[in-house]
């Protein structure tokens, strides 16, 4: 379990750094483009396809780090109309079911990809190829897939999968995170 834990920490640096570096270079990018057209008064066409294809693998970095840090906002909100004794089966449950859905997006991904790199499309204004573009795809399933692996073999590690009952729901190993509003319930005395 070390090993797993040391690897999930390499991981998560190398998306953090991922993440930083291709957000700054849209910065950059898309500062040129406001100095082309305001102040040039040229149109730098290369750079909009560029910031638009930065700003879709930031976005499918920020689902391996979503993955990650559990930010399932959905699942949360549903986990928290339950006893908090039966948190720990919920998480278990979500962590199978994402790892399923992400597989299956995977696997969609990669039939897309084989179409982009089978038909050999540039893009229109900087000729990169459009496989070179929706790569991040797969790559982000796969590490997604990674961290709900991770969360699995967490669960079933002793003292996984939630906080136990009567624990601190923010301390939870399992990625359970008490919203404010379910702590404004218990405290207004509602069932948790």
């Amino acid at each position: 379990m070390n090993a797993l834990k040391k690897c999930g920490k390499i991981i998560a640096e190398g998306e953090n750094w991922l993440s930083i570096v291709m957000f700054v270079a849209m910065i950059a990018v898309v500062m040129a483009i406001v100095i082309c057209r305001y102040v040039l008064e040229v149109r730098f066409t290369a750079g909009e396809e560029i910031a638009r294809y930065l700003m879709i693998w930031c976005g499918y970095a920020g689902t391996m780090m979503g993955f990650r840090e559990h930010s399932h906002v959905g699942i949360v909100v549903f986990a928290e109309m339950f006893p908090l004794s039966w948190r720990p089966k919920i998480i278990r449950l979500r962590h199978i079911l994402s790892t399923a859905v992400v597989i299956f997006l995977f696997y969609v991904a990669l039939m897309c990809l084989n179409e982009f790199v089978a038909s050999g499309k540039l893009t229109t204004a900087t000729r990169i190829p459009t496989a070179a573009v929706y790569a991040i795809i797969p790559i982000a399933m796969v590490f997604s897939i990674a961290h709900t692996i991770a969360d699995i073999a967490n669960d079933y590690a002793p003292g996984g999968a939630g906080p136990p009952d009567g624990g601190k729901a923010g301390d939870a190993p399992g990625g359970w995170q008490r919203t404010p509003q379910a702590a404004g319930r218990k405290e207004a005395g509602g069932s948790d």
